[in-house]
């Protein structure tokens, strides 16, 4: 069956990579074309029917249902009703029994069934679902509620933080200002002292110089009133040696 529908050149390595599914959708397949086969035969109805029904009997006892549970783990989807999984895996739903027994079956039933239970169709109509239909049923409204009042006290806390440091920030730009102003007075302060002591320097200045003034006339008149003393004879002058000194 396998060098069939992979051909005789199929190697070892591919047969043993072939999954449960892909056996399974092989042996669907194949019973597919035996039930053409069937019923385009001119034969007994009922015989048909019977060959039919064996050939899906050998399907099930080959290839049993998987357990639903270990089905949704693997991501697969389990079907809710386990008479319509089974339906669903085994290529089979009621109406098509009901058809089948009544012999009015088709070839494009059982070909819309084989679509049904593949995997890959149940993969792309897991994709195809909205994900809001998903976080609606798995998410209650209390972990939304819980999220929204997180959020609130969240934002209160910030502001209240921010008020604070609004706060802060004001007594100490008022502290910095205050400050300043005392910088302020006290190097105008300084500014007046150094003044003052500029003009007291000036006035010594002034001073030392009126003083050096008089001193130097003084002088000069201690020295008139020598000479004219020497000239009238009051005072002797000093003979001078004559070595060359006083």
């Amino acid at each position: 069956m396998l060098d069939m529908w992979l051909g005789n050149d199929a190697s070892p390595e591919l047969c043993w990579s072939l999954t449960y599914w892909d056996f399974r959708a092989i042996l669907r397949a194949s019973l597919f074309l035996a039930r053409r086969e069937l019923t385009s035969a001119p034969k007994n109805e009922n015989q048909n029917l019977n060959k039919w029904l064996s050939l899906q009997s050998l399907i099930d006892v080959l290839l049993p249902q998987p357990d639903p549970v270990r089905r949704s783990s693997v991501g697969s989807g389990a079907p809710k009703n386990p008479r319509t999984g089974d339906s669903r895996a085994t290529g089979r739903d009621n109406s098509s029994d009901v058809r089948s027994r009544r012999g009015g079956s088709t070839a494009a039933q059982l070909d819309s069934a084989g679509h049904r239970e593949s995997p890959l169709m149940e993969v792309e109509e897991e994709e195809r679902r909205s994900p809001h239909d998903h976080v609606d049923r798995c998410v209650p409204e209390s972990f939304f509620d819980r999220v929204t009042q997180g959020l609130r006290d969240d934002l209160e806390h910030e502001r209240n933080r921010r008020l604070q440091m609004a706060d802060t920030a004001s007594k100490h730009r008022a502290e910095f200002a205050f400050a300043q102003l005392e910088n302020e007075r006290s190097l105008t302060s300084l500014r007046d002292e150094l003044r003052v002591a500029r003009g007291i320097a000036d006035r010594s200045r002034d001073e030392i110089a009126a003083l050096q003034t008089l001193v130097d006339a003084h002088h000069r008149e201690h020295k008139a009133l020598c000479e004219m003393l020497e000239r009238k004879g009051v005072l002797h002058r000093k003979k001078q040696r004559t070595d060359g000194t006083a």
